[in-house]
């Protein structure tokens, strides 16, 4: 286990694809520090770790605000010691999204936001330690939107664009410093996101699945596991130690 004792911070950790994500980091002996703006599902996250013996540290908020971010990093050097890993998995997709023209400035700025600011500021914070460290790993997770617009997702996909601009220029501005950065681009997944799945009824859930089956030529949507596991190996710097500064796609080949 390569990555066993090695300090991982992951975002958005309390649900789905950010939770499947500690669950693979947990499995390879590895400190965790979790973050989510959902501080229940976190602690129920975090009891199930636990119960395997990892070493948890949790801090519940949002990571637009630049104060959580700060707070994150600090808890892995306060409570492991050092920093290893940054996953940036945090996202929302609003059930509202739309094209430019109805997207309200507001709607525009959480976006961005969440998907967007909160990455740089994790980064922002994390590549110090990491550089005094001699060495690092980020992954931002994108999507699909990160290589093609979708339509009615003005914000989501301009958000997810630009998280893949920004993990290029971490790449080139820090190989040096042996600190790569990576993104991992999953197109559709198993679950709905968060914050829309509190606004969609059965039958749009229903719906969602059978149009999976369309998605991309492998007829199916992606696991959180087949997604978690890119995520792993990107991180890892025994699994991909040449690998910097690329989008992954991990999408059935929707964007081939």
């Amino acid at each position: 286990m390569t990555l066993k004792n090695k300090t991982i911070i992951i975002t958005g950790a309390g649900s789905g694809l950010g939770a499947e994500v500690a669950r693979q980091f947990a499995a390879e002996g590895a400190n965790l520090v979790l973050s989510d703006i959902n501080d229940a599902a976190l602690q129920e996250m975090t009891t199930e770790l636990q119960q395997t013996n990892t070493r948890v540290a949790t801090l519940a908020g949002s990571v637009a605000d630049e104060a959580v971010c700060q707070n994150i990093v600090t808890s892995a050097t306060d409570q492991f010691g050092g920093l290893d890993v940054l996953v940036n998995c945090a996202g929302i997709d609003p059930f509202s999204a739309t094209n430019i023209v109805k997207t309200t400035e507001q709607q525009w700025d959480d976006v961005l936001a969440v998907n967007l600011r909160g990455p740089f500021l994790l980064s922002k914070y994390a590549i110090p330690i990491m550089q005094k460290a001699g060495s690092g790993s980020i992954v931002n997770v994108g999507s699909s939107y990160s290589l093609y617009p979708g339509p009615q997702e003005a914000a989501y996909s301009v958000s997810k664009a630009a998280i893949l601009q920004l993990t290029k220029c971490t790449a080139i501005d820090f190989a040096k410093d042996n600190i790569r950065a990576n993104c991992v681009c999953p197109g559709m997944m198993e679950g709905v996101m968060t914050d829309r799945m509190e606004e969609m009824t059965d039958d749009m859930i229903d719906a969602r699945k059978e149009g999976a089956k369309n998605a991309n030529p492998m007829g199916r949507a992606a696991s959180y596991r087949e997604v978690a596991e890119v995520i792993l190996m990107l991180a890892d710097n025994e699994r991909s130690g040449m690998i910097t500064g690329i989008a992954m796609p991990v999408d059935g080949g929707e964007t081939a």
